[in-house]
């Protein structure tokens, strides 16, 4: 839209009251519980076809605020709703985006995505990032696929705002069945029946029938001891329906307008919530959620029309002021910058500009720079915009200041966005970093700006501690300028030329492309186990014309030496590193080091970093960028691949250990998520290496001995703290190192993946033991395989500071982490006997990962007293002690034909540490089990495509992968058996420990009614004989409403 089209459209008073009228750069919540959204349209999405697109999106949204109204009894509705549309799309605005974007979008629609789903990485209770709708979800309204598009979209946002999951099973799950069978209890009388149900919650029964999907009745065999087959479906009855709830189970069916709540909640059914949320109910959950604390009690909350404002992203590069607050420069520099900027905004060909003032330090001690003047449009209100520029120099701020980390943080705000015309951040500063608490080198400014396309222009004063200029080499790689102020020679003319070649920027409508790409980042750790073992490091890159190793020695107490060298077998050593200026003094106990070699490299090259301490322990950081011969016309390797970190708070600042919630418990971990992306899919690779690297500082400028970690991050679903498998969210846990009250200390943390195929023939191994990942069409998600290496780094946007460590003595009051995929099967060779099998979980102390100190298994044959206390509980006896973290372990008991039992088990962390939460349920009801002597099926797995795949149902919200199989074997018959006595007429179960040999059995595929000789049934794992076929009608959580009544 030009500026001629765009005026003509609205007038300039209207366009002038939308653009100085806040806009959102977030969702935000009221006292009075009215939501304010936003709701954005990929930029590579075309446009729909259907005329009423638009309009059905709107009603939709509207039904989704009515629901909401409806269901929470008038606490919450949505007040307005900014939609986000590609700038190619044909449609008028009403105004241009200033912080609204795709990436900060609550709902974000793209014609990648094939199925509802919530990004909610954490476990319960806290909100997640943002639902992701397919591009035909508003297609047909009311009657599409989903049911009731209002009540479909409440069930994603029960998930994304207050963290609760769905309470309906899936398919041939053996973890969360569609089927389950409600056995009676010990007070119920034998008369009660024990059939098979449809998986949900409920207010009262939910009438209905089972059909398979061509229509035709189905049932659970005749001897009651197999569900229906896996085609067999629960249809409800829409006319004689009376349920009210849940809209967790069955969203579609009309009468069901209420969640479940305590009175109603079912404990016993096998659900994600029951598993993930320890067995609250939906409300319990929604009422403990950050928004429903944030809300008045008593409120009004009135159902209104939505108001909503189509807006679309600026063409323009985004400009950026950062000023010096604490020292002010000369007038004729604030002049010559806001004549300057006065200049700029006068000019019609940068009336859609996107600019914004900022100064550092900040007032709040975890934030690195405050925001004068929100990102907008200047042109329409020059005299407030370069009135906050001038007003930064008058605020008078005194103390810590960093202008690295203000700097650092803009570029990672930008890099969210990730706005295509690019960036420009003027600074304004005098003197260097004066900040033990927010410090940020060189080197990792480097590597934000470098990895974006921003332009860094600077102008810089000196002081009495720091008299080299510190940003000139920062301004020169990023393509902008730097000027030395102060000194009176020059200042007027060297400020206009800086200005000048701000506005020929803004005026060519995008930051030129950079020749420097970040080839590597990462902490090095030092100690006696690696000594002397050279560091690899690899340059992904080709056409490379130069390569620069920036070292930062974290602590420079010990004398080091250190060199880089050309690949594992060259002998020809770098330059000398040569050590670099400081920024300031929060860098006093830090050096920094600079190699640099200019010579061309067609192609990828390995090196080598070598380092000696002196026998003692030390850490530094390496960040590589390279030169490329010219910059690329086409995006390369991992450009294309995205990093989104955040963690298992709310707010990415501060973290109360002391606070227990729906979500955790006092003393557990910290936990560390990054979502890997490309056009939307998640990737996975057997091949593919995440670790988040967490750097701590305090406010007395040392370390202290508390050493940078290095944290793997997984995609395993093992609840450590990754809890769904396969869906590209890569998840670890710290707890957060004690330090003295008073010694407030911040956390910085930054990810790293990689992804650099094997070169070397590797041995084919079962399908279950290796790591299949999405990437390689694994059943219940969709990837695009990615075969070329890349390297991709990602900063979490705000330092942590933990609040409540010194409640926690090192080491000592470590929780353990909860066990989540408690299973059985039965034992092949033992007459009735039975594996228990779990995966040994971690304590997390200030030093890492550790075993647990015992386990304790117990049994009941009341559900409920699972609820009540342990003492209540039966106790199996002859458990082994915990071994390696993370791998399976193995329990036999023997139960004797026709009993039934609950089983749970827990993990003690180490001494005074709080008391651990029992796992998920486990419910055996044991049948005749003989050993198995049937030849096993062969499995037989095809190797991924090399070109990018899609398989369908997507997400893990789709399935769990069905466990490996540990067995324990008896050595001999003479084993020692212990009977556990309880105060029955029947025989109790009796246990077995031995060293676990590990079987691995085939998934069987079937929808057929097949024997089991156990059924295995539990309020949380279910696990049966039957295979895993999945069905498209269960994807992200819902039930396809229209497959359901084929």
């Amino acid at each position: 839209m030009t500026f001629t089209q765009y005026f003509r459209k609205i007038g300039l008073v209207a366009l002038a009251i939308i653009c100085a009228s806040p806009s959102l750069d977030a969702i935000s919540l009221d006292e009075n519980g009215y939501y304010d959204i936003v709701i954005a349209i990929n930029e590579k999405t075309a446009q729909n076809a259907n005329e009423k697109y638009l309009e059905n999106l709107k009603n939709g949204v509207q039904d989704l605020s009515d629901a909401l109204f409806e269901s929470t009894t008038g606490n919450f509705s949505i007040r307005s709703a900014d939609i986000v549309l590609p700038e190619h799309w044909q449609i008028d605005a009403d105004a241009f985006a200033t912080t609204q974007h795709y990436h900060n979008a609550d709902i974000r629609i793209n014609h990648e995505y094939q199925a509802p789903e919530v990004i909610n990485p954490t476990l319960c209770g806290y909100p997640g990032r943002y639902i992701e709708l397919p591009y035909n979800f508003f297609d047909l309204p009311d009657i599409g696929p989903y049911g009731l598009t209002g009540k479909a979209l409440l069930t994603l946002w029960a998930r994304y705002r207050w963290g609760v999951h769905d309470e309906h099973g899936y398919p041939d799950d053996p973890s969360f069945p569609y089927f389950w069978k409600k056995y009676r209890l010990p007070d119920q009388p034998e008369t009660d029946p024990e059939d098979y149900q449809v998986t949900n919650c409920a207010n009262t029964e939910v009438k209905g029938k089972f059909q398979n999907l061509n229509g035709e009745i189905c049932e659970a065999s005749e001897d009651g001891l197999s569900p229906p087959p896996s085609d067999c479906r629960f249809v409800p009855d829409e006319v004689n329906q009376t349920a009210t709830s849940s809209l967790m189970s069955f969203h579609f069916i009309n009468s069901l307008t209420r969640f479940c709540d305590k009175d109603t909640h079912n404990k016993r059914a096998p659900t994600r919530q029951n598993l993930y949320c320890r067995f609250l109910s939906v409300t319990e959950v929604m009422e403990q959620s950050m928004d429903f604390k944030a809300v008045k009690v008593n409120h009004t909350n009135i159902r209104t029309p939505i108001v909503y404002r189509i807006v679309k992203q600026v063409s323009k590069p985004l400009l950026y002021i950062l000023s010096d607050s604490v020292f002010v420069p000369p007038e004729t520099v604030i002049n010559g910058v806001a004549a300057g900027l006065d200049t700029i905004f006068n000019d019609t060909q940068n009336w859609n500009v996107l600019a914004s003032t900022a100064v550092y330090p900040s007032e709040a001690r975890t934030d690195s720079y405050d925001t004068l003047y929100p990102l907008n449009f200047p042109w329409f209100e020059r005299d407030k915009f370069v009135e906050s520029f001038r007003s930064s120099f008058t605020i008078g701020r005194t103390g810590f200041r960093t202008f690295a980390a203000a700097i650092q943080d803009i570029g990672n705000a930008i890099k969210e966005r990730r706005h295509k015309a690019g960036a420009i951040i003027l600074v304004v500063k005098f003197g260097g970093d004066y900040d033990y608490f927010l410090p940020a080198y060189e080197s990792e400014v480097l590597a934000t700006i470098l990895e974006q396309n921003i332009q860094v222009f600077a102008l810089e004063g000196r002081d009495d501690y720091v008299m080299e200029p510190a940003l000139q080499r920062l301004t020169q790689l990023s393509g902008g300028s730097h000027f030395s102020v102060g000194t009176g020679e020059d200042d007027e003319t060297n400020v206009a030329s800086i200005m000048s070649a701000i506005d020929a920027t803004l005026k060519a409508g995008a930051v030129p492309p950079s020749r420097y790409r970040v080839a590597h980042k990462g902490t090095i750790m030092y100690n006696s186990d690696n000594t002397g073992t050279p560091i690899p490091i690899s340059v992904l890159y080709g056409n490379v014309k130069k390569v620069s190793f920036f070292l930062s020695l974290l602590n420079t107490a010990f004398s080091s030496s250190f060199a880089i060298t050309k690949g594992p077998d060259s002998v020809d050593q770098l330059p000398s590193f040569a050590e670099t200026y400081i920024w300031g003094k929060s860098e006093f106990s830090i050096t920094h080091h600079l190699a640099e070699i200019e010579q061309n490299f067609d192609e990828p090259t390995d090196w080598e970093y070598s380092y000696n301490c002196g026998g003692f322990e030390c850490f530094s950081m390496m960040v590589v960028i390279v030169e490329l011969e010219e910059a690329p016309a086409s995006p390369l390797p991992g450009d294309e691949i995205e990093i989104t970190i955040s963690t298992s708070v709310e707010e990415d600042s501060i973290s109360d250990l002391t606070v227990e919630s729906a979500a955790s418990l006092k003393g557990t971990e910290f936990g560390i998520y990054a979502r890997l992306e490309k056009n939307g899919h998640p990737i996975n690779s057997p091949d593919l290496e995440v670790t988040a690297h967490i750097h701590f500082f305090s406010d007395q400028g040392s370390f202290d001995g508390l050493y940078p970690k290095i944290v793997p991050l997984v995609d395993d679903g093992a609840g450590s703290p990754d809890f769904t498998a396969n869906d590209g969210i890569f998840s670890g846990s710290i707890l957060p190192i004690s330090y003295p009250s008073g010694d407030q200390g911040a956390y910085q943390i930054f990810v790293v993946a990689k992804l650099r195929p094997k070169a070397s023939p590797r041995s084919p191994l079962p399908i279950d033991q290796v790591s299949i990942k999405c990437g390689s069409g694994y059943l219940g998600c969709y990837s695009e395989t990615v075969t070329e290496p890349f390297v991709k780094f990602a900063d979490l946007r705000r330092r942590i500071v933990f609040k409540g460590t010194d409640s926690f003595y090192p080491g000592l009051l470590a929780a353990s982490s909860r066990i989540l995929d408690f299973r059985m099967k039965p034992h092949p060779s033992f007459q009735n006997g039975y594996n228990l099998i779990w995966t040994q979980p971690k304590v997390m102390t200030e030093y890492g990962a550790v075993r647990a100190e015992e386990y304790e298994i117990f049994y009941t044959e009341d559900f409920n007293k699972l609820f009540t206390t342990v003492t209540d509980l039966s106790k199996v006896v002859g458990l082994e002690l915990p071994s390696v973290v993370g791998q399976e372990r193995t329990h036999m008991v023997t139960i004797e034909p026709g009993l039934k039992y609950y089983y749970v088990i827990r993990a003690h962390g180490q001494a005074n540490a709080p008391t651990p939460v029992l796992s998920n349920v486990l419910f055996i009801h044991a049948q005749n089990n003989y050993p198995d002597t049937t030849p096993r099926p062969t499995t037989t797995f095809t190797p991924a495509p090399t070109t990018p795949t899609t398989t369908l149902p997507p997400r893990s919200t789709v399935t769990t992968t069905l466990p490996s199989v540990t067995s324990t074997v008896p050595t001999s018959t003479d084993d020692e058996i212990t009977t556990t006595r309880r105060t029955t007429t029947r025989t109790t179960p009796t246990t077995t420990s031995t060293t676990p040999s590990t079987t691995t059995l085939p998934v069987q595929t079937t929808t057929k009614q097949s024997k089991n000789w156990i059924k295995s049934t539990a309020a949380i794992a279910i696990f049966t004989t039957f295979g895993v076929v999945l069905v498209a009608m269960f994807a992200g959580g819902f039930i396809y409403y229209r497959i359901i009544h084929q």
